[in-house]
């Protein structure tokens, strides 16, 4: 499904209810799928925010690890999960906690 989503956090870092409303967000097609995960040595749930409609297709977004659903209405729904992303020059994967409001694009 088409989604417009806003990433809530930063780095982990939980961004201000009203800086949420003002971000433009990223719109994309929304999968949700599980699969192995080399990093954790199990099967876990992937949400991706896509280009395309194949998972790993022009990715819009870092995927959300261990992706959980925590709120849904008709305004929209929210996910959380891990990101991996790169600091700085270093060649290691930080995790940080993150959540994406998806809502109409």
């Amino acid at each position: 499904m088409r989604f417009r989503v806003v990433r809530t956090r930063q780095r982990g870092i939980a961004l201000a209810p009203r800086d949420l409303g003002r971000e433009p967000g990223f719109v994309g097609e929304l999968l949700v799928w599980e699969r192995h995960d080399d990093l954790l040595r199990r099967s876990t749930r992937i949400a991706t925010l896509v280009e395309g409609v194949r998972p790993g297709e022009n990715e819009v977004l870092p995927p959300l690890f261990d992706a959980t659903l925590v709120w849904m209405a008709p305004q929209g729904l929210v996910i959380s999960g891990i990101e991996r992303l790169r600091v700085g020059r270093r060649p290691e994967l930080a995790e940080f906690a993150q959540a994406w409001w998806c809502r109409e694009p």
